[in-house]
C-alpha cells in the first residue's frame, strides 16, 4: 500500500466522501463550515464538525435529541467502519482476466 492510498482513505474518513471531483470537496467543505456554526451558535466547540461521528451525537445533542444523535453516530461509524475494511480488502477493484 503506498502513500497516495492512505491519504485518499484518511480524506474518505474525514471529508465523509470520496475526492472524486473538485465539486464534491466544495460541498463537503461547505457542509462543515455550515455544521461549525450551528455548534458555535448552540455553544458546542466548533472542532467537534471535523469529527465525523461525534459531529452526528454533537447535532442530536443540540436539537435537544441526544439518543437519536448517537444513533445516527454509530450507525455512519459503522458505515464508516465496513467502507475501510472494503477499501483495504480490495473489494472495490475488479480486475478483468482475458485470455491471450
Amino acid at each position: 500500500m503506498n502513500l497516495n492510498t492512505i491519504a485518499d482513505v484518511l480524506l474518505k474518513i474525514f471529508l465523509g466522501a470520496g475526492l472524486t471531483s473538485v465539486f464534491s470537496l466544495i460541498v463537503n467543505a461547505l457542509f462543515i463550515f455550515g455544521v461549525w456554526g450551528i455548534f458555535t451558535k448552540c455553544g458546542i466547540k466548533g472542532w467537534w464538525a471535523l469529527i465525523p461521528c461525534a459531529r452526528e451525537a454533537k447535532l442530536g445533542e443540540a436539537a435537544g435529541m441526544g439518543r437519536e444523535g448517537r444513533i445516527a453516530g454509530t450507525f455512519q461509524g459503522l458505515c464508516i467502519l465496513v467502507n475501510l475494511i472494503g477499501e483495504f480488502a480490495g473489494a472495490g477493484t475488479l480486475e478483468c482476466k482475458t485470455k491471450s
